[in-house]
Formats: structure tokens, sequence, C-alpha cells
């Protein structure tokens, strides 16, 4: 592992206690487990959070279909597949 920095954050009793159970049994350093599931919650978070920012940006920037034409497009899209199913099949 190359450099780190060290953060604080303060967690209840029974998060500590689990987070100790869970070192204690699978041989590893607590801080090593809290660096993984901390890792493991950005990496999860980050592209929603991204993608939620984008489509706000596209929405201030005015770039959004209504609901009742993007229903549309889908209902389309089913009814296409569902001909081109019953056509190859």
């Amino acid at each position: 592992m190359g450099a780190t920095s060290t953060i604080t954050f303060r967690v209840t009793p029974e998060l500590k206690g689990k987070l100790d159970l869970l070192a204690q049994k699978t041989g590893c350093k607590r801080s090593s487990l809290a660096v993984k599931a901390l890792e493991v919650y950005v990496n999860y978070e980050t592209p929603i959070v991204e993608g939620i920012h984008r489509g706000l940006v596209d929405m201030a920037a005015g770039k959004v279909i209504p609901h009742e034409e993007a229903m549309a497009r889908v209902d389309q899209i089913i009814s296409d597949a569902r001909k081109q199913k019953l056509k190859s099949g």
C-alpha cells in the first residue's frame, strides 16, 4: 500500500464491538477492516451520486423528456422486441 492519511471518526459502541469481533475472528487489524468497508462504500456510492448530479445538471439545462414521452418510448421498445421475438421463434 502506498501513502496513507489518518482519518478519525466516531462510531457507536455496538459498531465498535462488531468490528472488534470481526477483527478477532478474521485475524485482521481493525483499521484494515474499516478501510476495506469504507472503500466498498465509497466505490458503491460514488457512481450513484455522480449520476444524480449529472441528472440535476441536465434538468437545470432543460435536457429532460416528459414522463409520458419516456414511457411511450419504453412501451414502443418493448412492443418492437415482442414482435421481433414472435418473428424469430
